[in-house]
């Protein structure tokens, strides 16, 4: 899944994911952010944090169930992005 936006554009993959998923994102140099995921319950259950520049984050899914999650793109303290992921082991 790739997504672009004004600004910037993210890539998410493999989705759905197994037990690894992938987030790729370029910032403009004074932006900074957070890619959170959350169940379909509203917890949150992973995230990593963005700065200026190209970022390349991995989230651990080897404990997580299968199911539909939601990833949120938060840029400078704004929702960017709230999109799903699913997860199916």
């Amino acid at each position: 899944c790739s997504l672009s936006y004004e600004n910037e554009s993210i890539k998410v993959y493999p989705n759905p994911a197994q037990d690894k998923a992938f987030y790729e994102i370029t910032l403009k140099e004074k932006e900074s952010g957070f890619v959170l995921l959350y169940d379909m319950l509203g917890n949150q259950i992973g995230a990593q944090q963005l700065s200026g520049g190209f970022n390349k984050v991995v989230f651990d899914l080897s404990s997580v169930s299968d199911g539909v999650y939601m990833y949120r793109l938060i840029i400078n303290a704004e929702i960017r992005s709230n999109k799903k992921l699913v997860i199916s082991k």
